[in-house]
């Protein structure tokens, strides 16, 4: 199965939650305000559902663990001295990747990006009206 491709558009959804969720108590205490504001954007547009929670711990996990490998990399650098005396890649730069591309991934799944957010169903209602919005002269 291939994560390439058109992302199909998410629409507000009939079972959607009416309030964000309590972030779980297995999550880092430091993500809390990120938890709040994805949860809540969520909700706002009607697109947060109980079976999507899994995908939205995962995506603030994997920014936590962005944060980490950041600090990592900052404490100790890109590079790290072996046993030997030879410099290798800090193993935090792998992490740092592999916790970057989940968030690409997921930010678009879940509507967080500006893109994302253009396509149907992600932004704010539209009348019809004015077919090009900021850029009716």
């Amino acid at each position: 199965m291939s994560t390439r491709g058109r992302k199909a558009d998410p629409r507000e959804l009939e079972d959607a939650l009416t309030e964000a969720p309590p972030m779980p108590d297995s999550m880092p205490d430091s993500m809390r305000d990120e938890w709040d504001a994805v949860t809540t954007e969520l909700v706002k547009r009607q697109i947060l559902s109980k079976a999507m929670l899994g995908a939205v711990e995962t995506y603030i996990l994997a920014r936590w663990m962005q944060g980490e490998a950041k600090k990592a990399i900052a404490e100790h650098g890109a590079l790290i001295a072996t046993k030997e005396g030879f410099l290798k890649q800090n193993p935090a730069c792998t992490v740092l990747g592999r916790a970057q591309q989940q968030i690409t991934r997921l930010s678009a799944e879940l509507g967080l990006t500006p893109a994302s957010r253009a396509r149907a169903g992600m932004g704010p209602e539209e009348d019809g009206d004015e077919q090009f919005g900021l850029f009716t002269f």
